[in-house]
């Protein structure tokens, strides 16, 4: 809470002390009048400090660019068996495998990045325009005729021309708009940085411009994110900030830390390294699934042995899926807490449920953890997309194939949801797996994580149920990777 507001609290007291022998409707103007100055006081006081932070930023822009050095695309790791491991009763050699105790701190997914300051909206566009974001009808406030610029070149003077531009207050109510947009949408970090990319490239008619660019870099900054002028002889480039590692793409390390050139191939770039007050890294940690409008495709029937009879025809919104699909390579905790869609949840939930009603804990995970073995075909992801990509839950559902770690992000959320268990995934050199607490004890191999016991649970080890690691994996420790 700002110190405005305590102020203004002080303030109401204040009145509310004095205001004893006065009629209601003098104590009402007086509490009015005093609110009025102090809004106006407040509002001068957020004006004020943008207006400092943006000209400090646009003059520091004029200055001479820093050229670093792109380092090597990160690679992304190949955790898949070429064929579909099955189990064979003989390998489970060692009953009641342990590993030493692992102690990990919990995970905790940092806030998201916000304007350090309420953003002062005195300038109200009359026009708006109208983006499709994912199936969306965005409107915002807009006058492109006012937003209308034309940068000469790629240069520092080019650049801060720009910034000084959109700095004066008229993107003010855009930006609220797009703010208010990546709360009612549910936008992750990369949904809102998409959405900014489609409205800049909406207002300049191409989102790698360098109008569109300097705008986009705008919005970003105003709401709190930590972002970098690039530059490159391909052109002005936006150079993003994330604890994630993010594969096959170029970067540079900046005071320590990593930003991201998307779509560059350049083995060097010229930066502005110039910090705006509060800025926040990017998160890719996806905490749940954007809000975006149904526009449903029927999938593939599933069945697994354990089903009987009953077959599942998943419906999927194809939106959501399109919306997963642009999403960066990136390492695979950044998938974990994103749990299925209600449209998908409703095609596959039920039928589970039923399955599962009155089981035991082990009954129960053993029937999941037998569809997932069973009602997928396998294929690693070179063979399927022609590079490695991880799946959400969502696209294991959608896609023909999927493989180890598809298959344990979708189990954990099946366990997560229908179950209410804490599961984590297992990062093997070279493979994916799980590792569920049950609230009864149940013989198999299994982990100590903070004292807790988590039963090896693999979705891609066909036949294998809860309790059985695959035997080249049983003395090797693993990457334990927990939900929020």
């Amino acid at each position: 809470m700002y110190k405005v507001v305590i102020l203004l609290v002080s303030v109401f007291m204040f009145w509310s002390l004095d205001s004893f022998g006065q009629s209601f409707e003098e104590y009402e103007q007086k509490m009015n009048s005093m609110y009025d100055k102090f809004r106006d006081n407040a509002d001068k006081q957020y004006e004020d400090f943008y207006n400092r932070a943006n000209a400090q930023y646009a003059d520091f822009i004029k200055q001479a660019w820093v050229e670093f050095k792109v380092e090597p695309q990160i690679p992304e790791p190949k955790p898949n068996p070429p064929v579909q491991p099955v189990f064979n009763p003989k390998d489970k050699v060692v009953p009641q495998t342990k590993v030493p105790t692992i102690s990990i701190p919990p995970h905790v997914t940092a806030p998201q990045a916000q304007p350090v300051r309420p953003i002062p909206t005195k300038i109200i566009p009359a026009q708006t325009i109208t983006v499709d974001f994912f199936g969306a009808e965005c409107t915002l406030r807009a006058d492109k005729s006012a937003l209308a610029m034309e940068l000469e070149d790629d240069s520092e003077n080019s650049v801060s021309k720009g910034w000084s531009m959109l700095s004066d207050g008229r993107t003010n109510a855009l930006i609220n708009d797009c703010l208010d947009l990546r709360e009612q949408l549910n936008l992750c970090d990369w949904a809102y940085y998409e959405l900014l990319q489609q409205v800049a490239g909406d207002i300049y008619g191409n989102k790698t411009s360098r109008e569109a660019i300097v705008l986009q870099a705008y919005i970003m900054t105003q709401s709190g994110y930590q972002v970098r002028f690039g530059r490159t002889k391909e052109g002005l480039l936006l150079l993003i900030s994330t604890n994630a590692t993010v594969y096959a793409t170029p970067y540079v390390f900046i005071d320590g830390a990593k930003f991201y050139a998307l779509g560059s191939v350049a083995e060097s770039i010229y930066v502005c390294n110039f910090k705006f007050p509060g800025e926040s890294v990017l998160s890719l940690r996806m905490k749940s699934l954007p809000t975006l409008p149904v526009d449903t495709i029927q999938g593939r029937e599933l069945h697994s042995p354990k089903m009987n009879e009953s077959k599942i025809m998943i419906n999927h919104n194809r939106n959501l899926i399109n919306f997963l699909g642009s999403y960066p390579r990136c390492s695979i905790e950044n998938f974990v807490n994103a749990s299925l869609d209600s449209l998908a949840k409703q095609s596959l939930y039920p039928t589970l449920r039923n399955l599962i009603a009155d089981k035991t804990e082990e009954v129960a995970a053993n029937i999941l953890i037998d569809f997932v073995q069973r009602a997928f075909q396998y294929k690693v992801d070179d063979e399927q997309f022609g590079e490695e990509r991880t799946l959400f839950a969502n696209e294991t559902l959608y896609y023909p194939y999927s493989d180890c770690e598809d298959r344990s992000l979708l189990y954990a959320t099946l366990v997560r949801d229908l179950l209410g268990l804490d599961v984590v995934l297992l990062d093997y050199p070279e493979h994916i797996a799980t590792a569920v607490k049950f609230n009864q004890d149940i013989d198999g191999d299994y982990m100590l994580i903070n004292d807790e016991k988590y039963l090896i649970c693999d979705p891609t080890y066909i036949g294998a149920t809860i309790g059985i690691c695959m035997p080249k994996y049983q003395e090797i420790g693993a990457q334990i990777i927990m939900a929020d």
